[in-house]
Order: C-alpha cells, then sequence, then structure tokens
C-alpha cells in the first residue's frame, strides 16, 4: 500500500502544472513565482538548477553573491540516483536523511549538490570569499571542480590553477 501512495504522489509532483510539490516532508524549501508562494522539494530545486549550496541546518539553498563552493574532501560525496530500477523514486526525505548524515560525518555547516548522469550528488562543501583561495582548496582537497556563485558556473581546477600562474608569471 506504500509503494502505491509512494508512486502516487511522485506522479501528481510531475503533473503539478506549476512546479510546485505536493507532498511534505521535513526539510522543503519555500519559494515566490510571481505572486504565488508555494513550497519547493530539495529534489525539485536540485533538479531545475541542475544543483545548489544548502544551509546544512536548515537545508535551505545559500546563494551569496560572491565567493566559491569547494568540496572539503576527496571522495566524500555521496551519490543518489534519480530514478532508480523497480519503480522507487528519489524523494526529498532520502536527500535529508543524506544531507544528516554528512553533516553528522563531517561537521560542516554547508552542503553541495549537482546531477551527472541521472544522479544527484552530494558532497560537504566550505565557502571561500577569494578565487585564488578556493583554487588552491580544491587542489588540496582533490576536487575536480569549484562552484563560482558570482557566474553560477563550475570551474575546472586545474585549469584555474594555470591561469593564476599564467597571470602570476610562474
Amino acid at each position: 500500500m506504500l509503494r502505491c501512495l509512494n508512486l502516487i504522489l511522485f506522479v501528481s509532483w510531475l503533473n503539478c502544472g506549476h512546479g510546485c510539490a505536493t507532498f511534505h516532508v521535513s526539510g522543503s524549501l519555500h519559494t515566490v513565482h510571481g505572486d504565488d508562494e508555494h513550497e519547493v522539494g530539495m529534489l525539485e530545486y536540485i533538479l531545475k538548477n541542475g544543483g545548489g549550496t544548502f544551509d546544512a541546518k536548515t537545508f535551505e539553498p545559500v546563494e551569496p553573491k560572491d565567493g566559491y563552493s569547494v568540496g572539503i574532501e576527496f571522495g566524500s560525496f555521496k551519490v543518489l540516483e534519480i530514478a532508480p530500477k523497480f519503480g522507487d523514486h528519489l524523494w526529498d526525505a532520502d536527500i535529508a536523511d543524506v544531507f544528516k548524515e554528512i553533516v553528522e560525518e563531517f561537521g560542516v555547516e554547508h552542503v553541495g549538490a549537482w546531477v551527472n548522469d541521472g544522479f544527484v550528488h552530494l558532497d560537504p562543501v566550505e565557502i571561500y570569499v577569494g578565487y585564488k583561495d578556493a583554487v588552491l582548496a580544491g587542489l588540496a582537497n582533490g576536487q575536480q571542480e569549484i562552484y563560482s556563485f558570482k557566474d553560477k558556473k563550475s570551474i575546472n581546477v586545474l585549469d584555474a590553477w594555470d591561469k593564476i600562474l599564467e597571470e602570476e608569471g610562474e
């Protein structure tokens, strides 16, 4: 019976014309679209934006105007399949559970998320203000990319380091 209920909620969520979630779980987000305020689930936010950086306590998105999000440790991310086999689906509660695991394991203030090939990756992150500091942290932490809040894009760490060295004349 529970599996049928989950499937009905998932179908309802997919068919909701204005993108709102039809279920409520801990860790949901609120957003305003025009004059219409409604609850948006974490999964919907992550899929709509291709990822995000979230406050580890409130699960609210963190969107500073400047700065960089950097994974704190090589291989520290956790992966969830968006549409696993056998009819089960990824839910906001699943994401919230993994957020909690990451916070307990790493003691971080922020969790980053990104989507790649049908999977949501969740990673403990730290936010850096300076570009060079973020790139150096990315190198030290074995990261392939860091995220620029200002440019709203990922930056390849090795390319960024080469550019820094070139600009400094080394």
